[in-house]
Order: structure tokens, then sequence, then C-alpha cells
């Protein structure tokens, strides 16, 4: 049962928020409450923005009784992961080396989710440089388990995971690279939702112009993800990399047996546990498919690295398809890899190809197309 107003989820704190039943000053007080009793313990918030905070709190409560226009997450706090900079608030990239670093402005996702009316209460905390599925580094310590403080609360974005586990905060910022949105959410019984590379721009690219790090919300259920995700998506706009894709008609049904993509043993084998639960979870997903046929990708000839990027469907200029290369120049049957369609090239009008069909893809860009989502 619901006792504090930190205990209610984003979607249900808006609600009421704009319904003048909760008041931005009254929630965030609350959070404020509950970080100060839980997080001695967890250690998932870091370095607080409390002043700022109430007085972003107390504008949003005018804002409402005013009967201003307010936005989709108009007084929730939020925490923001410590690899995003945030103006005026320590951004230490959980690294002694910026230990003191204070930016001088936010960074585009922050300042998004500012302008959708979230309020940042502080920092969660990382590994040093978001590198590890843990949660822990030399500036502010170890991050624990929601269930039990002395497990790992996995990472990278362990600190945003733990924070809403435990109702500090409604919504929480993450980046995933190898996992570190959905790791932690596994690991803590939240949501962390990984978007497609190019639907959220970042400023920053470790990588290059490799795509595979993406920025992500985290919140506690689906309809807050959703909510969360939203934001992220309407405000930003795609990142440059990502053409518009254009409103287009379904041309043929999706498949009646869906197909369940499995990695190859020579690139990432699982372990026997997690590879029987695989098997034997995609009856559960609705609605149920009638049957399943795996579908490795295809690897062959590729390194370790390249395969390993070919299974986490990364999405460069070699194209990678749910988890299949198709390269720029060889010829494939897109069957083997399970796509219902794809667009070949940014051309107008679209060049569409169906499974089953050997094609010769010598363009760059590639577009897909999941009907069963549409």
């Amino acid at each position: 049962m619901t006792t504090e107003p930190c205990d209610l989820s984003a979607v249900e704190a808006r609600r009421l928020i704009g319904q003048k039943s909760l008041s931005p000053v009254e929630l965030l007080e609350s959070c404020l409450a509950r970080i100060e009793a839980i997080n001695p313990a967890v250690n998932a918030m870091t370095a607080m923005d409390t002043d700022r905070a109430r007085a972003t709190a107390k504008a949003a409560e005018q804002a409402v009784m005013r009967g201003a226009l307010l936005g989709p997450l108009h007084g929730l706090p939020v925490g923001i992961k410590d690899l995003e900079e945030t103006e005026g608030l320590r951004t230490t990239w959980g690294s002694p080396i910026f230990r003191d670093h204070v930016p001088t402005k936010d960074e585009h996702m922050v300042a998004d989710l500012r302008k959708a009316g979230a309020i940042v209460v502080g920092k969660t905390n990382v590994p040093e440089f978001g590198l590890g599925a843990n949660t822990r580094n030399t500036v502010w310590g170890a991050t624990g388990n929601p269930f039990d403080p002395t497990k790992n609360a996995a990472g990278s974005s362990g600190g945003s995971a733990v924070a809403l586990a435990t109702n500090m905060v409604p919504i929480a910022s993450g980046s995933d690279t190898g996992g570190s949105l959905r790791n932690p959410a596994a690991f803590c019984g939240i949501v962390g939702y990984r978007p497609s590379p190019g639907l959220v721009p970042a400023e920053r690219r470790g990588h290059g112009w490799n795509p595979l790090s993406v920025l992500g919300p985290m919140a506690i259920g689906l309809t807050a993800g959703a909510l969360a995700a939203g934001v992220y998506f309407a405000l930003s706009g795609p990142a440059p990399e990502r053409a518009p894709r254009p409103a287009v008609a379904r041309v043929a049904p999706a498949p009646s047996v869906p197909r369940v993509e499995a990695p190859p043993p020579s690139v990432a084998a699982p372990q026997p546990p997690v590879e029987a639960r695989s098997a034997s979870s995609s009856s559960a997903v609705p609605p149920a498919p009638s049957a399943a046929e795996p579908a490795p990708p295809d690897v062959s000839g590729l390194n370790w690295d390249q395969g390993y990027l070919t299974v986490r469907s990364d999405g460069d200029e070699d194209v990678y398809a749910t988890g299949f290369r198709i390269g720029r120049t060889n010829q494939h049957n897109l069957s083997k890899c399970g796509l219902r369609w794809v667009r070949l090239g940014r051309g107008d009008p679209p060049r569409w190809v169906s499974p089953g069909r050997t094609v010769d893809v010598k363009c760059r860009a590639v577009t897909l197309i999941d009907l069963a989502a549409e």
C-alpha cells in the first residue's frame, strides 16, 4: 500500500500534480526524506542539488496553481547518472580525476528533461567512466543491491536502478553500451529501456561514430518507462546519423511464426541455465507464438570484435540488422536472420526487400521495419 508520495509511480504522481491533488514541493520533500533514510545503506545517490531542487519545485507548484501549461514530467524529481553533465552540480564520471568537476552547462539530454518539467535532485552512482558490470568507484564507493546491500546492483546504471527500486526518485537517467541499462534493471526489479541507436542524440561519443552506446530512461513499471521514453524521443529528436523514417504502408503480413535470435556459441556462449531459461521464455511473450525457430546471426568470417558487434546489433556504417550483419557488397539470404522487411537506402520511394530473397546490398543505409510492432 502506498504510504508516502515518493512511493507513487511517475505516471500517478504526474496525474495528481496536474489535478492539483499533489504538490511538487510535497513530492520532492518525500523523495528527499527517502534519500536521507535509505541512501546511507545502498549508496545510490551521490552529489545532491537539494537547494536548487527545492526552488524548482516551488516554481513548479506555482505554475500548477496559476494554470500554466505543464510539461509531461512537470514536478517529477529525477536522478541523473553521473556520466551526464549537470550545470552547477558535480559530475565525476566516478573517477578521482574529475572528483571536483562542476560543469557550466547541462548535457543536452539533461536540459531536455528540465524543459519537460523534471526536477533534478542529484546524481546517481556509476563505475569509473561507466566501465563495468558493477557500480563502484573510489570517489563515491560502492552501490548495494536494494534487496541485499551486500550484493551487486550491476552496472553501469546501478545507482539509478537502486534509487528507483527504493523509491528515492520516480524517474532516472541511464546509458547502455553492453547492458548498462538492462542489467541493473534486471538486478533491481525496475525498467531500463535501451533505445535503438540514433533515437536519442548524445553529445559525447566515446566510440567515435560507432553508435553502440546509447542514452535511455529508467523507471518503475512499463507505463512510467514509456512516459520517460516519450520525453527522450520527442524533445531531442533523432541523432544526426539516423535519417527520418517516412510513414509506410504495411506491404505484407508479419510471419505467423516469429523467429528467436540466438548468438552462435563461437561468439557468445551462454551458461547452460541461461540458455535453458531463454529457450523456455519465448512462449511466455504475448501473444504466445505457436512455435519458435532459432535464427542465429551469421558471423562467419568475422573476428571476435566484429562478431560481438554483430550479435549486439550495432548499426554502424556496415549495416547490422537484428543481430545479423548485412555486408556492403555481399549477398545474403534475408530469411536467415529473421527479418520481416528491410528498407535499402534512403531514396524516395523506398526500396523494400522481403525475407526469402537474396539481394546484393551495396548501400550504407538500411532501415529495419518490425511489422509486428506496427
